[in-house]
């Protein structure tokens, strides 16, 4: 990658040193010649900044136009102004810059839904639910009681799981190889099948047009509920085909995973409007491609709920209104397969070249 082998890191004489970071490749790059200063409180050891080692790579691996590098040490990702030390490495994500608003957006929901409370009312199960994201984050495991209003939710296009993510779930009910040799991924989760969701989503027994309620979907999600219940349940309960379209009038911030993670850390007003308690970790522990959020559902009770990210790639971040209300982040290319911007977006961040 025309950068220079890796060997041991010590600060250099003449006021330089060298930093090792390692790119998502996997790669390792010694950047040479950084400005070094003496630390006052650390008995004289020297450091560089975050941004000093940013001019260095770009200048052994220039970056396109538009693209910058974001510097991450553990869980934390670095501002310009962190200090970067010789004996320490560093991860480097090549990702877009700056963070787009939107003044609001209307979304159209495409799911289906398969109400087994109409048959499980009072007994049965428990059955096991394992909700898998498609960068393989598992959301909830756990196993679903009977009850009157219950159902399971999924989405109406098809989803896979990536190679990467596979062997811990294949042979599940949700994760399977499909004969072109992609894995398909049904992600479901409860639902309440109530009059407010009837109201909400019209639920259909029939696919209304299948422009939108895609039948490869379909039947992963019944193959899926087969696995999880049986073939005759879902035979006997069917899949409703449920749509929804709603004004949101909060605002949506577009960017990279790394530029809307330093946009948020850059902007507590934000975070503080969008409920957003802690960066850098996830309910399951620290990332630094996570949050941690606070929800409030429609019976007014609140609690905390987990997002992350895969670095480099397009998010929306949004405030979710539904049953639940709570920060929310989603894949551009999903967000845009449901949903409209209202007017265009306004770059409010030009994130790390803008900033002193």
């Amino acid at each position: 990658m025309g950068a220079s082998a890796v060997r041991e890191r010590v600060p250099t004489a003449g006021g330089s040193m060298q930093a090792t970071v390692v790119l998502l490749c996997g790669d390792s790059v010694c950047v040479d010649g950084l400005p070094a200063t003496a630390s006052k409180h650390e008995t004289g050891r020297e450091y560089s900044l975050a941004s000093d080692l940013r001019c260095g790579l770009e200048q052994l691996i220039p970056p396109p136009i538009g693209v910058s590098y974001y510097f991450f040490e553990g869980a934390s990702m670095l501002s310009d102004a962190d200090k970067i030390f010789a004996d320490r490495t560093y991860q480097a994500v090549l990702s877009e810059q700056g963070v787009k608003k939107f003044p609001g957006f209307t979304e159209h929901a495409y799911r289906l839904v398969f109400f087994y409370g109409q048959k499980y009312a009072t007994s049965g199960g428990p059955w096991h639910l394992r909700t898998i994201l498609p960068n393989g984050t598992v959301d909830q495991d756990r196993y679903l009681p009977s009850g009157g209003e219950r159902g399971l939710i999924s989405y109406a296009y098809p989803q896979s799981l990536l190679n990467d993510f596979v062997e811990a779930h294949l042979g599940t009910p949700w994760v399977w190889e499909r004969p072109d040799g992609t894995h398909a991924l049904v992600q479901t989760w409860p639902t309440q099948f109530n009059e407010v969701f009837k109201q909400k989503f019209n639920p259909q027994q029939q696919n209304p047009d299948p422009t939108k309620f895609d039948e490869v979907a379909v039947a992963e999600f019944k193959h899926c509920l087969g696995q999880m219940f049986s073939q005759k349940d879902v035979v006997e309960i069917g899949v409703q085909y449920c749509h929804s379209e709603t004004n949101n009038e909060k605002p949506a911030y577009v960017g990279s995973a790394e530029a809307l993670i330093d946009f948020l850390k850059e902007h507590p007003e934000v975070r503080t409007e969008m409920d957003i308690l802690q960066m850098g970790t996830t309910l399951d522990g620290p990332n630094a491609w996570g949050f941690i959020c606070r929800y409030v559902d429609g019976k007014g009770r609140s609690g905390t709920k987990g997002f992350s990210m895969d670095p480099a790639y397009k998010y929306v971040l949004y405030t979710k209104m539904g049953w639940e209300t709570m920060a929310c982040v989603k894949l551009l290319e999903h967000f845009e397969r449901e949903a409209d911007m209202k007017q265009p977006g306004i770059l409010i961040s030009q994130a790390n070249k803008d900033r002193s």
